[in-house]
Order: C-alpha cells, then structure tokens, then sequence
C-alpha cells in the first residue's frame, strides 16, 4: 500500500493477490502481465494507472487491459474516464 511503482516493468509477472492500493502506477508496463479477477479491479480503479513506461515504450492503461481481455477476465469497474 502507497508504492511508488512509477515505470516499473511487470512483463510476465503473476501479480495475484496484489491490492496497488494508493499505488503510483504512472508509467508501469503490464505487458502480459497475471492479475486476477479482483485484482484487476483494483488496479482499474487506482487514478494513476496512465502514461508510457519510457523503457518499454508500453501504455500503462493498455496494456492492463489486454492482460484481462487475454485472461478472459471481466472488468468490472467504469475506467471511460481513461479514454
């Protein structure tokens, strides 16, 4: 809780039972990335999940959400306000 996270780089990580509660994930890189279905819902609702990590050049909000379309997991949280 409260991690600064900023342009961490979580390719292929399993990241279940992680809560990124009050978490900067500005610039993170999910890219295939594990999450699990509420997981991931919290990590929808953290404000700062935005940005480009500037290594691997991956969109933070993306990227989260192709890891759950790839996982056949449900969103189920509103997250339009990131688009």
């Amino acid at each position: 809780d409260g991690s600064d996270l900023s342009k961490s780089i979580f390719a292929n990580a399993v990241l279940s039972g992680t809560s990124f509660k009050g978490a900067n994930l500005a610039d993170t890189d999910f890219t295939d990335a594990y999450l699990g279905p509420f997981d991931l819902k919290n990590l929808c609702l953290n404000p700062t999940l935005s940005g480009t990590n500037p290594v691997s050049n991956q969109s933070s909000f993306i990227r989260a959400h192709l890891t759950s379309l790839h996982h056949c997991l449900i969103l189920t949280c509103n997250c339009t306000k990131h688009f």
